[in-house]
């Protein structure tokens, strides 16, 4: 049994993290993936940084950070496998915990059930709307592949309760919702903790109130309750739980996934941003050539004005008055011209003298290539660690179609392993907010007593290849998938719509009438019927069947010389000699 503190609350909380990932871990993945942040203060930066000098380092980092080119490779990985799952709201129906029918054999809700589920349906919708529930579902989702966890928490607003804390009662169960709100919290400041002893599950939430540092406690009590305890403040520990009638659900729900950033994937990603980085650097040298002035003079300007804070780059006495040489830049570009004058040196003891002959040399950049190529095959790799390689198009031309395929499968395996949590969260949220709307509604608490949330995702992982489509086709043609199944991995969300579309499209038509005139053909012909017969059975109307016949006669009719010279009449077309 746990002996819940504030510190308790926050060493449980920490440990559901550092299952996972140490807190630094948890920061610089936070950092990447929440705030784009790639930098880090330069601590993500895998190029030269100095030889240990902080000021070196950061005089290093300073030239760096302007052109520091990163590339959210991460990003774009977590993104795809939530956009898989998660990019279309989910189906959530309704369904009885105990059917009250039996249609073939198995439980099936009664007539009055499915009326009463498609009304809760109804105000289910509208609250999840309110709440844009989907949003946080989504944050929840997403965090749970760079953190492991992804965590939402039903609440009921302060400004809901009373003076003296109560809530109100005797609401509807709509009234009762539009009072709770859902948000998407830290995993490394919230979570359901299971006591290894007990196995009982407790949510726990740590948050602030100015300075002080609070916790919540929720648990179910021994009579199914759910009760509220608070640490933090005056206080190390609390009173007896605080009971929340009606209540009976914790009020925080995670989900659990396996981690897609790891160490080998930073260490990837931080690969790419340099290579990115050369060659934007690359591409100053190119446009800003490096050169430089062999055996000239200094440009300048003498001044008898005694420099302050820099060199001079010469000094002369001439008449007792010192001059001091201060730099002059050279006018570079277009259309300038610059003289460049050599200096005098001493040829000999005697006093020989000479004047050098001032040159420039030119440093030309290399070719982009030396960081294209690496940056090409450390995003290749770093894709395939996300079990996502078959979206590397570059290597589609050298790959197999089957490696293709097995690529795409092992991305579809790593997306249908989120689905199960996904649904689970979405479930245990939407009955997390009915136990909290139940505390103030006898209406809201039926339904959790006698309904269920059944969720469903549209599970997208993209668009399928042609030769993948024509083998579904097939597939279909063969008896070996159903139509449904083929719409639904073509992209097709909502199969009824699609289909009712194609039925009242003329193409759709005309294949009903196909498939209808092929039956009645099988059975007309094990049956000994003509084609009028099968035509009739085909529900072929009657006009349809005589205007047929009509232009059959008119076409088997023997030729009437009078029509034309071809010897064609009676309404049939000349042919064409």
């Amino acid at each position: 049994m746990t002996d819940w503190s504030l510190r308790v609350a926050q060493e449980k909380v920490t440990s559901l993290v550092t299952d996972v990932l140490t807190p630094e871990e948890y920061a610089t993945n936070r950092r990447y993936i929440e705030d784009d942040d790639h930098w880090q203060d330069g601590d993500e930066w895998v190029g030269p940084k100095g030889d240990g000098s902080a000021q070196i380092r950061t005089r290093i980092l300073a030239r760096v950070e302007p052109q520091f080119t990163p590339s959210d490779a991460m990003g774009e990985a977590c993104g795809r496998w939530v956009n898989a799952l998660v990019k279309t709201e989910a189906d959530a129906m309704v369904d009885a915990r105990e059917p009250g029918a039996v249609v073939d054999g198995e439980p099936a809700m009664t007539k009055q059930q499915e009326q009463r589920a498609g009304e809760i349906r109804g105000t289910l919708f509208e609250w999840w709307d309110r709440v844009r529930l989907w949003e946080k579902v989504r944050i929840a989702a997403l965090r749970s592949r760079w953190n492991g966890r992804g965590v939402l928490r039903a609440r009921i607003p302060d400004g809901v309760r009373g003076e003296d804390g109560s809530l109100p009662t005797g609401l509807s169960a709509v009234d009762a919702l539009a009072l709770i709100d859902i948000t998407a919290e830290e995993s490394d400041a919230a979570g359901v903790y299971i006591d290894p002893d007990t196995l009982k599950r407790s949510a726990v939430l740590l948050y602030k109130e100015g300075e002080s540092e609070r916790a919540q406690v929720w648990e179910i009590g021994d009579d199914g309750v759910l009760t509220v305890r608070v640490f933090g403040g005056d206080q190390e520990t609390s009173a007896e739980p605080t009971p929340i009638p009606g209540a009976t659900r914790l009020p925080i729900v995670e989900m659990q996934q396996e981690l897609l950033i790891t160490e080998t994937v930073r260490r990837l990603n931080r690969q790419l941003n340099f290579l990115q980085t050369l060659i934007t650097r690359n591409g100053e040298t190119a446009s800003f050539p490096e050169r430089y002035g062999l055996n000239a003079a200094p440009q300048g300007i003498w001044s008898r004005t005694a420099p302050v804070d820099t060199k001079p780059l010469q000094q002369e006495v001439i008449d007792g008055v010192t001059w001091y040489l201060y730099e002059v830049p050279l006018t570079l570009g277009a259309s300038t011209f610059v003289n460049l004058r050599g200096f005098e040196y001493s040829t000999d003891e005697n006093g020989g003298k000479s004047v050098t002959s001032p040159s420039v040399v030119r440093f030309d950049p290399v070719p982009p290539n030396f960081a294209i190529d690496p940056a090409v095959h450390a995003y290749a790799v770093l894709m395939r660690n996300c079990h996502q390689g078959h979206v590397l198009a570059a290597e589609a031309a050298q790959r197999s179609g089957f490696s293709i395929e097995q690529a795409r499968a092992d991305f579809e395996t790593d997306v249908e392993k989120g689905r199960g949590p996904i649904e689970a969260l979405v479930a245990g949220i939407i009955e997390a907010a009915l136990s909290l709307a139940a505390a103030m509604s006898d209406e809201a608490a039926e339904i959790l007593r006698d309904y269920r949330p059944v969720v469903t995702l549209h599970v997208d992982t993209g668009p399928r290849s042609v030769a993948e489509r024509t083998q579904d086709a097939a597939d279909v043609a063969a008896g070996l998938l159903s139509d449904e199944t083929a719409m639904l991995r073509s992209g097709i969300e909502d199969v009824a719509a699609e289909r009712a579309r194609i039925a009242a499209s003329p193409q759709g038509a005309h294949a009903d009438a196909r498939r209808q005139w092929e039956l009645a053909k099988i059975i007309g012909e094990a049956a000994g019927f003509d084609n009028v017969t099968c035509a009739v059975l085909a529900g072929v109307p009657v006009e349809k069947i005589t205007e047929a016949l009509e232009l059959s006669m008119r076409l088997n009719a023997p030729p009437d010389p009078a029509q034309n010279g071809n010897g064609v009449g009676r309404g049939v077309p000349a042919l064409t000699q």
